[in-house]
C-alpha cells in the first residue's frame, strides 16, 4: 500500500504539494527555490522539474504533522489573496460546489462531476440574475468568464496551471477558453486539455510545461480570431518530432466552439474521429507563413496561363504600368487617350492592340474639372469618328472622377478606395502620383508605404493601375531611362511596365516614346519610337497622339537643336504649291534670304541642291522638294 507520506519527506499544509524526495535528480535539489515542485493528486503525483511521476495505491488523504508553537501571540493581520477577496471567489466556489448540477443546466453546459475538481477552480455568482462563471487560475489570479480579471498578475497563463499527465496514445488538446477546457475534460473522463487565459490571440511567455507532449491538437473557435490564433499557437508549439493538428469546424455556424460540439450531442470518440482526419501541421511552407513551393514540372504544369493584355506591350490584367515625362510633354493627354481606347476596346495610338473593352476609372488631381472637360471633348472626337461601331462603349465603360484641384497634394487614396468599392473597374488611371498624395515622394520609406497601399487596393478590388508621374529636372540632354523618374528605383521596381515620353527639338509635333521596362515580351522594349502629337487647332478641333514608327538615327539626335544652313533657309522661304515650285519662286527666295539675284546664280544653286538630293527637276523651270526623314514622320 503506497501512500504519499511514504514517498515524500515534505508535504505542504494543504496536502496538495510536496518537495521531491531525498533521492531526487540534481535539477530538483535547488535550495534557493522555495516553491513546491511536486503536484499531489488523488492517485498520482507529478514533478514539474524532473518530470518524474508516482502512482498511489491509497488516495491522497494526507494529514500534516502538527507542532505546538511556543511564545506566540495573536497576529496583527492575516495575509489574504487580493484576487480571491475582490472577485468574491470563496462564496462563488461554494455556490458551484453546492449547486453545480442546477448551474450546468441553466448555462446549458455539457459538464459533469469532474468539473468539481479543484484543478479547475470553478465558481459561480449571481450577476443581475444571470449566472456568472469564474475560474481560479492561481491564488493571485481569478478570472470571470468573458469579463473582468482580478489579481496583481493577470498576464497570460496556462489553465489549468498543471497540465494533464502524458498518456500514450492520447493527444493534449489546446483549446480556446477555460469553458472549453472543462467541457473537453468532462467528455474525455480525465484531464486532457489546457487553454491560455488571454484568448485566442495570446500565448504565455513560458510554455516549457508542455515540452513533454509530442501529440497536440488545437481546437479553437470557428471565427477569424480563432483561425488566426490556432495558426499562431501551432507555429509557436511546432518542433521536429511533434505532431500538431488543427481542428476546423467545417459546416458549423460562425463562432462555433468545442462546448457547442458536446452540447450538440457529440462524444469524445466523435471528436477523436475528427482529429484522425485533421491534416498534420507543418507539412507545407504555408503553415509557417511561407509560400507554396513546387517541383519544376509541377510549377510549369500549374502556372501556364499568363494574364491577358489590357493593352499590348503596355499593361496586362491586374498589372501596374506607369507613364512618365517632363512638364508639358503631353503625358496627361497620353493617359486620357489610353483610358478612352481601353474603355472602347480600340487600338491605342492607332497601333497598340487592345483586345477588348473594359471598365475604366480615370482620376486626375492636377487640373480643374472644366479644363479636363474641354480636353475630353477634343480627345474623344477623332477616336469616336474613327471607330463609330465602338463609340457607344465609351459612355458605358469610362467613368471620370470630378476632383479638380480640390484634393491637390492631399491623401486621395481613401477617395480612390471609395470609388473602387462602388464600381466594378478593371483599370484605374491616376494622374498623377505627385499631386494625389501628401507624402514626400523623395522619401523612400513614405513612398514604399504609399505603393504598398495602392497594391493592396489593386489586389482587393482586382483592377490594374496606370500611374502618371514626372521626370526629374535635367540640365543635360540625356536618353530616356528609368533613372529619370521621380521616386527612383522604389517606384520603377514596383511597376510592371514603364513608358517614358520626351519632346524633340526637330519638331513640336514629334514626341519620343520609349518603353523602358516590361515584365512580358515586347518587340519595342528600349526602342525609341515616334509619336505625332496632333495638337488642338481651329481647323481640326482635335487633340490626340498617333504612333508613327521606330526612330532612325540615335535617340539623342532628336533632342538636339538642328543647325539650319543656307540651303535650309532658302527652302523654307520658297512659295510652293504643295511640294512643287518654279525656278522664279526659287529665285525670289534666294534673293530674299541671301540677296542673290542673277539668273546664272539661281540656276547654279538649283543644280547644287539637286545634286545634294534636296530637290529634283520635274521639267524645265519646275522643281519639287524631296521629303526628309522628318517629313516622312510628319
Amino acid at each position: 500500500m503506497i501512500r504519499p507520506d511514504q514517498i515524500f519527506d515534505q508535504i505542504n499544509s494543504s496536502g496538495g504539494r510536496a518537495k521531491c524526495p531525498s533521492d531526487a535528480p540534481a535539477e530538483c535539489v535547488q535550495p534557493d527555490k522555495m516553491d513546491w515542485c511536486v503536484d499531489l493528486n488523488d492517485d498520482y503525483a507529478f514533478c514539474h522539474r524532473c518530470k518524474k511521476s508516482w502512482q498511489f495505491d491509497v488516495k491522497n488523504q494526507h494529514s500534516p504533522k502538527t507542532y505546538e508553537l511556543q511564545n506566540t501571540r495573536a497576529p496583527l493581520y492575516a495575509k489574504s489573496s487580493g484576487a480571491v477577496d475582490k472577485s468574491g471567489y470563496v462564496d462563488a466556489r461554494h455556490n458551484y460546489e453546492k449547486f453545480y448540477s442546477e448551474i450546468i443546466k441553466i448555462l446549458k453546459l455539457p459538464w459533469n462531476e469532474q468539473s468539481l475538481d479543484d484543478r479547475y477552480g470553478i465558481g459561480v455568482k449571481n450577476n443581475n440574475n444571470d449566472a456568472q462563471l469564474m475560474f481560479k487560475i492561481n491564488d493571485e489570479h481569478v478570472k470571470y468568464h468573458k469579463a473582468a480579471q482580478f489579481g496583481a498578475d493577470v498576464k497570460c497563463k496556462l489553465y489549468p496551471s498543471v497540465p494533464p499527465v502524458v498518456v500514450s496514445g492520447r493527444p493534449l488538446f489546446v483549446v480556446e477558453g477555460e469553458k472549453d477546457a472543462v467541457s473537453l475534460d468532462c467528455a474525455a473522463g480525465s484531464a486532457s486539455a489546457v487553454t491560455f487565459t488571454s484568448g485566442a490571440g495570446a500565448l504565455p511567455s513560458d510554455l516549457s510545461s508542455l515540452d513533454d507532449y509530442d501529440d497536440i491538437v488545437i481546437a479553437y473557435d470557428n471565427d477569424e480570431k480563432g483561425r488566426e490564433g490556432a495558426e499562431k499557437t501551432a507555429q509557436k508549439l511546432y518542433r521536429k518530432g511533434r505532431k500538431i493538428r488543427i481542428l476546423t469546424w467545417d459546416g458549423h455556424p460562425d463562432k462555433y466552439d468545442l462546448t457547442d460540439y458536446f452540447v450538440d450531442g457529440y462524444t469524445f470518440n466523435d471528436l477523436m474521429t475528427l482529429v484522425d482526419k485533421a491534416p498534420v501541421f507543418g507539412q507545407n511552407a504555408q503553415d509557417f507563413g511561407g509560400s507554396a513551393v513546387y517541383s519544376p514540372l509541377d510549377f510549369a504544369a500549374k502556372f501556364n496561363n499568363p494574364p491577358e493584355d489590357i493593352c499590348d506591350q503596355i499593361l496586362f490584367e491586374l498589372g501596374t504600368a506607369g507613364v512618365s515625362a517632363a512638364t508639358n510633354v503631353g503625358k496627361s493627354v497620353w493617359a486620357l487617350q489610353f483610358a478612352i481606347c481601353v474603355s472602347m476596346g480600340v487600338p491605342f495610338l492607332g497601333h497598340f492592340r487592345v483586345p477588348k473593352a473594359r471598365k475604366v476609372l480615370y482620376m486626375q488631381y492636377e487640373m480643374v474639372d472644366d479644363v479636363v472637360g474641354e480636353r475630353l471633348q477634343l480627345q474623344m472626337k477623332p477616336i469616336l469618328e474613327k471607330y463609330p461601331v465602338e463609340a457607344r462603349l465609351l459612355n458605358e465603360n469610362l467613368r471620370i472622377s470630378a476632383n479638380g484641384q480640390k484634393d491637390l497634394f492631399s491623401d486621395s487614396y481613401d477617395t480612390v478606395e471609395g470609388n473602387l468599392r462602388h464600381g466594378d473597374y478593371e483599370l484605374i488611371v491616376i494622374d498623377n502620383l505627385y499631386s494625389s498624395t501628401n507624402i514626400d515622394t523623395v522619401s523612400n520609406k513614405d513612398l514604399v508605404a504609399l505603393l504598398s497601399r495602392i497594391t493592396m487596393l489593386k489586389n482587393r478590388y482586382k483592377c490594374a493601375v496606370l500611374m502618371v508621374n514626372h521626370h526629374k529636372k535635367q540640365n543635360d540632354t540625356v536618353e530616356l531611362d528609368p533613372a529619370l523618374v521621380f521616386g527612383g528605383s522604389a517606384y520603377t521596381n514596383w511597376l510592371d511596365n514603364l513608358v517614358q515620353l520626351a519632346n524633340t527639338k526637330v519638331s513640336q509635333d514629334l514626341i519620343v516614346q520609349k518603353i523602358t521596362k516590361v515584365r512580358m515580351k515586347s518587340d519595342l522594349h528600349w526602342q525609341p519610337t515616334g509619336l505625332k502629337f496632333h495638337r488642338d487647332s481651329d481647323e481640326t478641333g482635335e487633340l490626340y497622339m498617333q504612333y508613327l514608327r521606330p526612330l532612325p538615327k540615335n535617340e539623342l539626335f532628336w533632342y538636339s537643336q538642328r543647325k539650319e544652313n543656307d540651303m535650309d533657309r532658302v527652302l523654307s522661304a520658297i512659295t510652293m504649291d504643295g511640294d512643287n515650285f518654279s525656278a522664279a519662286a526659287f529665285g525670289d527666295a534666294l534673293q530674299q534670304v541671301l540677296n542673290i539675284s542673277s539668273t546664272r546664280s539661281v540656276y547654279k544653286w538649283l543644280d547644287k541642291m539637286v545634286d545634294q538630293g534636296l530637290i529634283r527637276k520635274i521639267e524645265k523651270g519646275h522643281y519639287m522638294k524631296n521629303n526628309t526623314e522628318l517629313d516622312d514622320f510628319l
